[in-house]
C-alpha cells in the first residue's frame, strides 16, 4: 500500500464506517464508501483494542494488508475501503483471512464477477 492510497485519519475511517456499505464474515468486516470522483481506491486497516496484545493486533494488520494486496489489482477505482479484523481472526491462517476478505469484497461489488467455468487461480 502506498501512502497516496491509504486512509489514515480517524474522521475518514468514521465516515466510511457510518455512510458506507458493509459485509461481514467470521474473521473480517469490510466497509466500502463509493467515491466516483476519486481516481484510486483508498484502503484503511483497523484492529480493535479488544485483541489482547499489540503483537497480535500488529500481526492481524499485516495479514489484512497482505490479503488486500492480493486483490488490489482487481478492484475497480473510486472507493474508500476499511478492513477490520474481528476477535475470531486471532490464530486464523492467512489463507482463511484472505478468502474471507475476497468474499466480502465480492459481496460489496468491488471485484469483477468471475466466470464459473473458469479455473480458480
Amino acid at each position: 500500500m502506498s501512502a497516496c492510497v491509504t486512509i489514515k485519519r480517524s474522521h475518514e475511517f468514521g465516515r466510511v464506517m457510518r455512510q458506507g456499505r458493509s459485509a461481514r464474515r467470521r474473521t473480517v468486516m469490510v466497509h466500502r464508501l463509493e467515491k466516483k470522483c476519486q481516481p484510486c481506491t483508498r484502503v484503511g486497516v483497523t484492529v480493535s483494542r479488544k485483541i489482547p496484545t499489540a503483537v497480535a493486533r500488529n500481526r492481524l494488520k499485516r495479514l489484512l494488508r497482505e490479503a488486500w494486496r492480493s486483490y488490489s489489482a482487481e478492484v475497480a477505482p473510486g472507493s474508500d475501503v476499511v478492513l477490520t479484523a474481528t476477535q475470531a481472526a486471532l490464530g486464523e491462517s492467512y489463507w482463511r483471512i484472505r478468502r474471507e476478505v475476497g468474499s466480502c469484497l465480492g459481496e460489496l461489488g468491488l471485484l469483477p464477477a468471475r466466470d464459473p467455468a473458469a479455473p480458480k487461480p
